[in-house]
């Protein structure tokens, strides 16, 4: 078995690449801070959320290192 880690960069997968997927038995794991032609997750997070402020995130190592 393998895995793709990134995106695969069209908006509709067909019949042909979800049976290969399936019959190899391969897996996917959309990385979503990469994306091909549009926003990648990250910006989008950071343009939509208030992550500095929000709870959630209070003992998130990644805000102590932009802090």
């Amino acid at each position: 078995m393998t895995t793709i880690e990134h995106n695969i960069p069209v908006s509709m997968l067909y019949d042909d690449i979800l049976t290969l997927y399936a019959m190899s038995g391969t897996g996917s794991t959309p990385t979503h801070i990469v994306n091909y032609g549009g926003m990648f997750g990250e910006q989008y997070l950071w343009a939509t959320e208030d992550i500095p402020n929000d709870p959630k995130y209070a003992f998130s190592p990644i805000i102590y290192c932009m802090l």
